[in-house]
């Protein structure tokens, strides 16, 4: 029996071909031209969403690199989200294209097109999220496979640290950290469900830390990893809006003015990480922090009114008096000396009297209400009961140094005093660079 709406669609593609041939030409008529594009777009849409297919981990390799069950999970799930939507699209688009055969109006055409815009829209769209992942999990099939590998075990170290030393048992968040490489002047993070441009401003849905190849070649200067894992943290223990209050209360109660508060509230989020980092790496974060605001001294102390980083030249001395609350007073006196010793005195003058007056009491004020004020978030302890630099973990650090310059295994410290030996042999000249970065990766890896 004959499909009574097949044969009229041939007949209608039929009688709007008017195939008269002039010269070996075929004069096609509008109506079919409208036809054939309708089609088009329409094939185009369904193949282009056939071709975005879920990840599959072993599509990126065997080795200790390749992303996790849960990372590819995660991206898998985002998405299909997104896919879902554009089949939504395409499933109105093969409507408003079989309304078009069958109409052949104008205004069924119109439809159509508009229609079209979206779908092209949608189709931008889920390949930016299926783009991002792919690459994102294709660099752990590239040269600096091994090196992302370390960066991924670090920054799972410094989760782990955390959330072990809890007051109150929590679930420790996932999917873990991701590192990735991009060019970038530094080091930067996308955290847990932030909304991302390249994801098509879809929710991150986990920690992603993005360090450049300069970074990744000079492992003693990653104290990048836990500065960026400690925003993370902050984020996952739901802090950001408590911080930037228990500062300005602090610094009221001290007799300082609105607009010395308004500064170090500002600067929350940075301070955080960077006491974090301290916490983490002791001392050792100090020397990976200098390598990035040590500036001309034409620009270190230029103060930016909205900015949300520390002004360079003063942001070292935050740190300097956690040192010194948590037992590293010579050191902490070092580094001010040292920091000191590189620009001139009349430099301060640069920076606004808000910030210069009273600058060690409030400094000493918010490392004390972000690092020793029991909170609720920490299970009732304060920060640097969860986490903390020892004076005895000098001695772990300056061991693994030396089994790190003479390319033997650095023993059970954690991976995140990696960086801290790393550092301690690039200082004390322990080895060559290179041979100091390459077993700084062979022993996180095994490669």
């Amino acid at each position: 029996m004959i499909n009574v709406n097949n044969r009229r669609k041939r007949e209608v593609a039929r009688q709007s071909f008017r195939g008269a041939k002039r010269k070996g030409k075929v004069v096609l008529s509008g109506d079919l031209i409208a036809r054939r594009w309708v089609r088009a777009q329409l094939v185009n849409a369904a193949r282009h969403l056939d071709r975005l297919t879920p990840f599959k981990r072993e599509n990126y390799g065997e080795g200790i690199a390749r992303p996790r069950e849960a990372n590819v999970r995660a991206a898998n799930k985002l998405l299909l989200k997104v896919r879902n939507r554009q089949m939504q699209r395409v499933a109105s688009l093969r409507r408003a294209a079989a309304a078009a055969e069958r109409q052949g109006t104008t205004e069924a055409f119109s439809r159509f097109a508009r229609l079209k815009d979206g779908a092209v829209s949608g189709t931008r769209k889920t390949e930016q999220v299926w783009h991002f992942y792919d690459e994102l999990f294709a660099q752990r099939l590239g040269p600096m496979a091994n090196e992302l590998a370390a960066m991924d075990r670090i920054a799972l170290d410094c989760y782990q640290t955390c959330f072990m030393g809890l007051g109150r048992a929590q679930s420790l968040p996932t999917p873990p950290p991701m590192s990735f490489m991009e060019p970038a002047s530094g080091p930067a993070t996308y955290r847990r469900g932030v909304t991302v441009p390249k994801l098509a401003r879809s929710a991150n849905p986990f920690p992603l830390v993005r360090l450049p190849f300069h970074r990744i070649t000079s492992p003693w200067s990653l104290g990048a990893v836990p500065h960026e894992i400690g925003h993370n943290l902050h984020a996952d223990l739901k802090l950001w809006q408590t911080t930037p209050v228990l500062i300005r209360q602090r610094l009221k109660r001290e007799g300082l003015p609105e607009s010395t508060q308004a500064i170090w509230a500002r600067w929350h989020k940075e301070i955080y990480a960077d006491l974090i980092g301290v916490l983490l790496l002791g001392p050792y974060y100090l020397e990976s922090l200098l390598d990035v605001v040590g500036k001309s001294p034409s620009r270190v102390a230029n103060f930016n009114p909205n900015s949300v980083h520390p002004t360079s030249y003063v942001r070292p001395f935050i740190s300097t008096a956690l040192l010194r609350r948590i037992g590293f007073e010579d050191r902490a006196r070092q580094y001010d000396q040292g920091w000191r010793k590189i620009y001139p005195r009349s430099i301060e003058q640069k920076l606004p009297g808000s910030l210069r007056n009273g600058f060690a009491r409030s400094a000493a004020a918010v490392c004390d209400v972000l690092c020793f004020k029991p909170m609720r978030a920490y299970g009732g302890k304060s920060l640097s009961q969860v986490v903390r630099f020892r004076k005895q973990d000098m001695a772990t650090v300056r061991e693994a140094a030396e089994r790190l310059a003479d390319g033997t295994n650095p023993g059970i410290a954690p991976s995140r005093f990696f960086i801290c030996a790393a550092r301690e042999a690039l200082d004390r000249q322990l080895a060559k660079p290179k041979v100091i970065a390459e077993n700084f990766y062979t022993a996180l890896t095994g490669n």
